[in-house]
């Protein structure tokens, strides 16, 4: 019988959440008998959570703008209805909102989640953003946490179940999105990885990303219709792209059964690792230490010559100095050919 209820709030997009995550883990784990809860504003990310997210009991999917925005307006959907009524006859125990706007915390507390234990997030630039939000929920794990982190919390939480492929195949993830692009790598060099993969390697290669990567999923086409990979009208082909062509579920399906994956800095690269995959990551303007893949399998590359390299946080969106609209550090890096034997997280790669 489940005794207490514990509600966590975060609004974001999918890296967001992944990064949550191993505290919401780590929340079952300490309380097993206790209903855990997240309050997410995407069904895609309700979705996977759903089939992945075994520690998660309900999954409650509300509107971007949130309940704080519809207060006086009352103009709730019935998802956010269904919340509202289930807090009258049963508030939370604990209230654990991963943002750091206090007022918003307080009202939405004294308005609907009556809880006598609220916890709001604040910014600790001397912890990576996994290890923020578990301070939030437990302050006392920031020692730990800093000493031992893949001992104190789990970066495998997401399961999924495929269906068994015998086909062996690497992912690659070119694209950023729309937010803070010169976190990208030039697509010219992922398409040098593509073709050193196919003719060095029995690797078959799915490229993946969102749909708002359009001109990227066009670029691969042309690139990929430019060569001769598939050998013969029979044979499967060794380079298929789907980006814009799954949503977050089937995405992590096809990642789930990979042997690596060759990633920017993007959600994808965060669902990757929490699938407890090989991971191979370029990092410029933003802070591998504080946004990057929480897993002891990642190996990060940045450039030597990368003038955001000392910091931990990274606050700009955008690289100053810029090669054909990339960010110059970019241009030197190369990735290894895949390896089981992949250095730790830790180990950054400096090129």
């Amino acid at each position: 019988m489940q005794d207490r209820r514990i509600i966590f709030y975060r609004i974001g997009a999918i890296g967001d959440i992944i990064h949550t995550l191993p505290t919401i883990k780590f929340a079952k784990l300490s309380n097993p008998n206790a209903q855990i809860e997240i309050i997410v504003g995407s069904k895609q990310i309700s979705d996977l959570l759903n089939s992945a997210c075994d520690f998660i009991d309900k999954i409650w999917l509300i509107s971007h703008e949130g309940p704080f925005n519809k207060i006086f307006s009352k103009n709730f959907s019935e998802e956010e209805r269904a919340l509202a009524e289930s807090l009258k006859t049963n508030p939370a125990d604990e209230f654990i909102y991963l943002h750091s706007n206090k007022l918003k915390a307080f009202v939405l507390n004294f308005k609907f989640f009556h809880s006598k234990k609220l916890k709001i997030y604040s910014r600790d630039e001397s912890l990576s953003a996994v290890a923020n939000f578990a301070t939030c929920y437990q302050s006392s794990l920031k020692t730990e946490l800093i000493k031992n982190p893949y001992e104190v919390l789990d970066y495998r939480v997401l399961k999924i179940k495929h269906i068994y492929s015998e086909q062996k195949y690497i992912c690659i993830v070119p694209g950023v999105g729309n937010l803070r692009p010169h976190r990208a790598y030039p697509l010219s060099k992922w398409m040098n990885l593509i073709d050193k993969l196919v003719t060095t390697t029995d690797y078959y290669i799915k490229v993946l990303g969102g749909p708002d990567e359009a001109n990227i999923a066009k670029e691969i086409d042309r690139f990929i219709d430019s060569k001769n990979y598939s050998g013969s009208a029979t044979q499967a082909k060794r380079v298929e792209n789907f980006i814009g062509k799954t949503s977050l579920l089937q995405l992590a399906k096809i990642l789930s059964q990979t042997d690596h994956v060759y990633s920017a800095d993007t959600g994808t690269l965060h669902i990757a690792s929490a699938l407890g995959l090989n991971t191979s990551a370029v990092f410029s303007i933003t802070s591998e230490k504080r946004f990057g893949p929480f897993s002891p399998k990642a190996t990060i590359y940045r450039s030597d010559l990368c003038s955001c390299a000392k910091s931990f946080s990274n606050y700009k969106k955008n690289c100053t100095n810029l090669i054909n609209g990339y960010s110059a550090c970019m241009w030197n890096l190369e990735f290894d050919m895949p390896s089981k034997d992949c250095p730790k997280s830790e180990s950054l790669r400096i090129r």
